[in-house]
């Protein structure tokens, strides 16, 4: 199977963050619907759902992650191709006023119904960020963040497969320790947390299932948080394993260059190559443009046992 990871920064690159636009969303259906072989599962981070924002985008009654999937499936339809994907949404957050809602954040994954079925009772957002004394007043500030999930089973050989989908917090600059140190991404308290809690809720749910979890971190490979993922060989890091170059960029703002996305894995995944992954910056990419990220794309099987990531 393949999966692609890809923070897709609302479909707002060609308005520089500002609101979304039918042309970004256009251009990336496109450029998902090019690849081949597809993904079978295709993990997305900042979709919107309906706000003042996402308004360019949306339609009468639906939402972004209609209107999205109806620009993929007309990049199907104009290759005289079916449409292969079900798509299921992770509300996390929304910025409002009353009625008025300026912007929502929230995490996607769509897979492949030919190979792939879902077996999860409910599907809901797992919330990851801390709650604070001051809740009533900073939950209406501080984003959500969430860990989507879905428990999935091969059809041809019903193995099973947790996926799990995430978007940390950026580090906090409320906390002492953002002030003293001069790295940032990936050494913020409150994105230790979140990943500690990533964590729990992982062990919490995976049983004996071998999983998969990518997203967007923000979090430097060796940082606080990726490390402690990655301890006593909790999860294994994709590039790592592949022996793929540690720092690759899969992010940009202005002149900056960053390693924030990442998929790890536990034992029982055995991965065979990340094809198609290209850094962020390179303009032969067919997402060159389309994001302030680039997707992560990586062909895995399936293992009988859970084990241990080697």
């Amino acid at each position: 199977m393949r999966i692609l990871s890809y923070n897709i920064h609302y479909f707002s690159n060609d308005s520089k963050g500002m609101w979304s636009g039918k042309k970004p969303q256009r251009d990336i259906a496109a450029a998902l619907s090019n690849l081949q072989p597809l993904p079978d599962i295709v993990c997305l981070q900042e979709m919107e759902f309906k706000s003042l924002r996402a308004l360019r985008t949306l339609s009468p009654g639906k939402a972004q992650m209609d209107t999205f999937r109806d620009a993929w499936e007309t990049a199907f339809e104009d290759k005289g191709l079916p449409f292969p994907y079900e798509g299921y949404y992770f509300p996390a957050h929304a910025y409002r006023f009353k009625k008025f809602i300026f912007y929502t954040t929230g995490l996607a994954i769509f897979i492949d119904n030919a190979s792939l079925r879902v077996l999860n009772e409910s599907i809901q957002p797992h919330v990851l960020t801390r709650n604070s004394p001051l809740q009533p007043l900073l939950g209406r500030l501080k984003q959500t963040r969430i860990c989507a999930h879905l428990l999935l089973e091969e059809v041809k050989t019903h193995k099973k497969l947790h996926v799990y989908n995430t978007h940390l917090s950026l580090p906090s600059p409320l906390t002492k320790g953002y002030w003293l140190s001069k790295q940032k991404m990936g050494f913020g308290q409150n994105q230790i947390l979140e990943a500690r809690r990533l964590l729990n809720y992982i062990e919490a749910t995976q049983g004996q299932t071998p999983f998969v979890v990518c997203g967007d971190f923000n979090a430097w490979p060796h940082s606080p948080v990726y490390e402690m993922l990655v301890a006593q060989g909790r999860l294994a890091d994709v590039r790592a394993l592949l022996k793929q170059e540690a720092d690759f960029a899969t992010a940009g703002f202005m002149n900056l260059r960053l390693h924030l996305d990442h998929i790890f894995s536990s034992g029982g995944i055995v991965w065979k190559n990340m094809a198609d992954t290209r850094r962020f910056g390179d303009v032969d990419s067919p997402f060159h443009g389309l994001s302030d990220h680039v997707p992560l794309i990586a062909q895995f099987e399936v293992a009988n046992a859970l084990g241990r990531p080697p």
